[in-house]
């Protein structure tokens, strides 16, 4: 009996050392095998311009094998990369290509196949093209009583997402005095694309519309401001923006005209007497009575018409009665609502034969 479990101890030992060498031999050749190493696969390129811009990707063989490229894919028409030469065992190489960037935030994946036994390697490429960020609306005309508080708000719509950043508001210049801005609310993520509507799911991500919420107050002067333009300025990425705007402050007493004033212009006097013009004047409530006329030229004829059945619009029809004064060229007519409350209506005159 113990000589039958030497022998079967004798097999057991026989039978690993002829195993052994086959698993040792196994492991030499895994480390033999190429190994392809990224330095990193992560890439932000950053702020670039519009247009091609130039990528290297720093790749490395840590195998002991020669490291042969099958392949650099792109899931994205817009970066183009081509394969460096076979790298022996520990040389270095980089995988040249370039991007097409647009404006705003742009993304790609290479696929990097190779002899490598293990899975492909995939890099993530990312970017921010040089976008203008745009106001909406870009001009504002404000209308009400003088001593009032008119809030008004403003959209600043920009490349967000992860490559756009946040916007940063950097305050307003040229504005009237009576106008304040701030910021009310920013976020990168607002509007983010939906795979399957023409957007590849890979991309999706980062094709995301920012949005920055400003508030504006005006203190509504006693006098009406005409057209301003000012200037927004942002900044994202590092780089500024400056966003012009425009605003119009139209204070009143409780009455307003539309349009603001009247145009007159014809090549002689005959034409000119046949010309009507119209504006609608509104008020705030119906308290404010009826609309009379307290002044105008003789030469204009004026008429006054409840505008249907409503108390608070009133349609002023003008058209030239009699020989305008020669030289003439600006003249104005003013009403007066029972409470008191005035409109003026600029008219103008181009009589040029």
């Amino acid at each position: 009996m113990m000589r039958r479990g030497r022998e079967r101890s004798r097999g057991v030992l026989l039978s690993i050392a002829m195993i052994s060498p086959l698993g040792i031999g196994g492991c030499r050749d895994h480390v033999a095998a190429p190994r392809l190493h990224v330095v990193s696969t992560q890439l932000d390129l950053g702020v670039v311009d519009p247009g091609q811009q130039a990528i290297s990707i720093d790749v490395e063989n840590r195998g002991g094998m020669p490291l042969h490229f099958e392949k650099v894919a792109s899931s994205c028409s817009c970066t183009v990369a081509n394969a460096p030469r076979d790298l022996a065992p520990g040389e270095k190489g980089s995988i040249q290509g370039t991007v097409k960037a647009g404006a705003g935030p742009g993304s790609a994946q290479l696929f990097i196949g190779s002899n490598d036994p293990r899975k492909e390697q995939v890099i993530h490429l990312a970017w921010f093209g040089k976008s203008t960020p745009r106001l909406i609306p870009s001009s504002l005309e404000v209308s009400r009583r003088a001593g009032e508080i008119a809030v008004r708000e403003i959209e600043i719509s920009y490349p967000g997402g992860a490559s756009g950043g946040h916007l940063e508001f950097l305050g307003a210049s040229g504005l009237p005095d009576c106008v304040t801005v701030e910021l009310v609310s920013e976020d990168p993520y607002a509007i983010r694309a939906i795979p399957g509507l023409g957007v590849s799911p890979r991309e999706a991500p980062s094709l995301v519309v920012g949005k920055a919420l400003l508030r504006l107050t005006c203190r509504m002067p006693r006098e009406s401001v005409p057209t301003a333009t000012g200037t927004f300025e942002v900044r994202q990425r590092g780089v500024t923006y400056p966003l012009p705007f425009s605003i119009a402050i139209d204070s009143h007493e409780g009455l307003r005209a539309m349009p603001r004033s009247l145009l007159f212009a014809a090549s002689s006097p005959d034409q000119m007497a046949k010309l009507r013009r119209r504006a609608t004047v509104t008020a705030d409530s119906s308290e404010s009575g009826q609309l009379d006329l307290v002044r105008k030229p003789s030469f204009l004829d004026v008429r006054l018409e409840r505008l249907g059945s409503s108390d608070l619009q009133t349609v002023v029809t003008v058209h030239p009665c009699d020989s305008i004064p020669a030289g003439l060229r600006e003249t104005e007519i003013v009403l007066k609502d029972t409470k008191g409350a005035l409109v003026r209506l600029p008219v103008y005159l181009a009589c040029d034969p």
